[in-house]
């Protein structure tokens, strides 16, 4: 048998070199976070796969009402509750939705 000298230590690339500094060629990703994976910079883009959807189906359920009066634009923060309690793609829509709100930063006045 032959005896074991441990592993052997290779030198990195450059291109993992330049990934471990955050200069990483491919577009869109950001510096390594912990755990060794990367983030895209569009998460949020991504996970939206279809916009609109969700008011479009406030406004088939719940009309007028499900929407703020001033624009008509903005779902109620009780429409999302209540649609964030379902399952399925409208849940998680709702979900989704009432994340992106808590994340959304305040305009000064």
């Amino acid at each position: 048998m032959r005896k074991s000298f441990g592993a052997i230590k290779a030198k990195p690339t450059s291109c993992i070199q330049n990934a471990l500094k955050g200069k990483c060629g491919r577009p869109g990703f950001t510096e390594k976070r912990k755990g060794g994976k990367r983030h895209s910079k569009q998460w949020i883009q991504k996970a939206i796969k279809k916009p609109g959807a969700l008011k479009a189906t406030v406004k088939a359920r719940f009309g007028e009402r499900g929407f703020v009066k001033t624009d008509g634009k903005v779902i109620r923060s009780e429409v999302l509750r209540k649609l964030a309690g379902e399952k399925g793609l409208t849940g998680q829509r709702a979900r989704l939705a009432i994340t992106l709100k808590g994340l959304r930063k305040k305009r000064k006045a």
